[in-house]
């Protein structure tokens, strides 16, 4: 579950893409969203709702959350877990275990985390622009990445881009076990001024903390 949440971040995929269709290329889309983030966003909060299709049993599991995020930190909140990161540490707090985590923030490799997704995207996987889709109102560019190893845990990636405002409304990703699982974004909100200690978790009263920090 870890992974899964901190992949999420999904969250929030930008690269440079090799296909094009006519008119707008991925190219010119990828880089209006990157200067979207990197010139006119110090932070970014919305709502979340979330699919997963579990491959192996079919079950769908289903659920609601919040997630924060500013520069290198970020805050993802849903009823049973609440995963927070400053830059330098990270939590991850399960709620029916009654457990808090705390490990390096760098330690957790083969995960691609918010600021990755945010300003730059890995090498790793092959990036195309499969077209445009309405929604309610908005135009939503189609993006889809593709992973270049099957080492991966993400193998397929997909991401909706609203036009003209240039954020990410909706995500969708596949891992290696062919599960699904799909972010949509709501009530997004840019430059709220977020303090920083908002990504700093404080323990509930009663919930044990494992501190892996000190750890080789």
């Amino acid at each position: 579950m870890k992974k899964l949440t901190l992949t999420f971040l999904f969250f929030l995929v930008f690269g440079s893409f090799q296909f094009a269709f006519a008119g707008m290329s991925a190219k010119d889309i990828v880089k209006k969203v990157q200067k979207k983030y990197e010139k006119d966003v110090t932070d970014l909060q919305a709502n979340f709702s979330q699919k997963i299709i579990w491959k192996l049993s079919g079950y769908t599991q289903e659920g609601k959350g919040k997630m924060l995020v500013k520069g290198n930190k970020f805050r993802f909140e849903t009823e049973n877990q609440t995963v927070s990161c400053d830059g330098q540490s990270l939590w991850t707090y399960n709620v029916a275990s009654k457990q808090v985590l705390v490990d390096k923030a760098n330690q957790s490799k083969g995960v691609l985390l918010p600021q990755e997704l945010l300003f730059k995207f890995p090498d790793n996987y092959t990036l195309f622009l499969l077209g445009e889709e309405m929604q309610n109102t908005k135009k939503l560019h189609l993006l889809k990445l593709v992973a270049k190893s099957q080492s991966e845990n993400l193998q397929e990636i997909k991401v909706w881009v609203e036009d003209k405002e240039w954020l990410t409304q909706k995500i969708e990703y596949v891992d290696l076990n062919e599960n699904v699982t799909t972010y949509v974004l709501s009530e997004i909100k840019i430059n709220s001024k977020l303090a920083d200690t908002v990504f700093v978790l404080e323990a509930p009263k009663g919930v044990e903390v494992i501190d892996l920090r000190s750890e080789d």
